[in-house]
């Protein structure tokens, strides 16, 4: 099907059809004749109000978006990501584009990364989902710990007090007794701290932006899948510096990306393996992630399909789509890290705040 046909006697032109079908904007760019059709979505996405707007500035915008390449794609290839910061009136403003080639031209699904959209929610909460069952089980594991240092302190305490009661009891009764309650009273506040974060986990909240320590997080993350690691017969550490690495950002959203990119390490990482989390300021204040395993093997599809556009997201990648999206959101970049060509974790570098 060539660009600017027609489906049968509908009138629509095969932009119509897609923009009407992909809740993404629609670019339809000749090879000759540069943007032959801009839906709305993809209007508002360049700051233009029109198509005819869009391809009056097209010549500027191609340049930006490396439009000279797509002609030499071949149209069976995989479709082509580009992450570019397109400069208009009101500033830069960060697209991400996918290309796919039909003959002669190129259809190009564009999304603005800061404007949320109902195909990000619907990623973002199916990627909640995975990750909240592996934080939950990781944290209702860690509650199982005070609440069975109830039951031994419980015991030791009735056991003091059928001593009393049978006059048996040593005169260093009251003293023990305070160490029980000073131990009941420790295991509470940790019992508590872990309630409150499935609490957490359990409610919607409003984004909001605010400074975030991403060393903190890092720990939250290592803590949340420690037990799984276990269970896994994993080993996880965490090298981040006790000061704070702030950058600014959503908190939760930002956890749910790290959590979720982990979460797709140990699923490509085999029993024995060592998984990292690393974090530090690099380049000035700019702060760099690393998420890795020595013998992780990130499966051959998952670097394509974490940067689809929502609409075309793979279902087994989920997480790691979700964690891409956020990331960029927030102004950053991610990548596959590879050592000796194994696809080894995710390298994120985010804005410093």
């Amino acid at each position: 099907m060539d660009a600017d046909d027609s489906l049968h006697d509908s009138g629509l032109r095969l932009g119509d059809v897609l923009a009407r079908l992909l809740p993404v904007g629609v670019l339809i760019v000749g090879d000759r004749d540069g943007c032959r059709y801009a839906s709305p979505r993809a209007c508002a996405a360049f700051g233009v109000d029109n198509d005819a707007a869009l391809a009056n500035a097209w010549r500027d915008i191609a340049v930006h978006v490396g439009a000279e390449r797509w002609s030499l794609l071949r149209i069976d290839a995989t479709p082509l990501q580009v992450l570019s910061d397109v400069p208009m009136d009101a500033g830069a403003r960060r697209l991400r584009l996918e290309v796919h080639r039909i003959t002669g031209a190129s259809i190009v699904l564009v999304r603005n990364v800061h404007a949320e959209d109902a195909a990000d929610r619907t990623l973002y909460l199916a990627s909640e989902t995975q990750a909240q069952r592996r934080a939950l089980s990781g944290l209702v594991h860690d509650a199982k710990g005070p609440l069975n240092n109830f039951q031994l302190t419980l015991t030791l305490l009735n056991a003091g007090l059928s001593r009393l009661e049978a006059g048996a009891a040593g005169i260093d009764v009251t003293a023990r007794w305070r160490r029980h309650l000073d131990v009941l009273q420790s295991e509470t506040d940790r019992l508590a701290a872990r309630l409150a974060e499935i609490d957490t986990l359990s409610h919607a909240v409003n984004s909001e932006w605010t400074s975030v320590d991403i060393a903190a997080v890092l720990r939250d993350v290592t803590r949340m899948l420690r037990h799984e690691a276990t269970m896994n017969e994993l080993a996880i550490e965490i090298d981040a510096p006790a000061d704070p690495i702030a950058v600014r950002g959503d908190p939760r959203a930002l956890q749910l990306a790290l959590l979720g990119l982990t979460a797709c390490i140990f699923d490509a990482t085999p029993a024995g393996g060592v998984v990292r989390l690393r974090g530090k300021r690099h380049g000035g204040d700019d702060v760099h992630i690393g998420i890795d395993a020595t013998t992780a093997e990130l499966p051959a599809d998952l670097q394509t399909a974490m940067f689809r556009i929502g609409c075309a997201v793979d279902a087994r990648y989920t997480t790691a789509s979700a964690g891409r999206a956020i990331i960029e959101a927030h102004g950053g970049n991610i990548g596959v890290h590879a050592d000796n060509g194994a696809r080894r974790g995710f390298d994120i570098e985010l804005p410093g705040g």
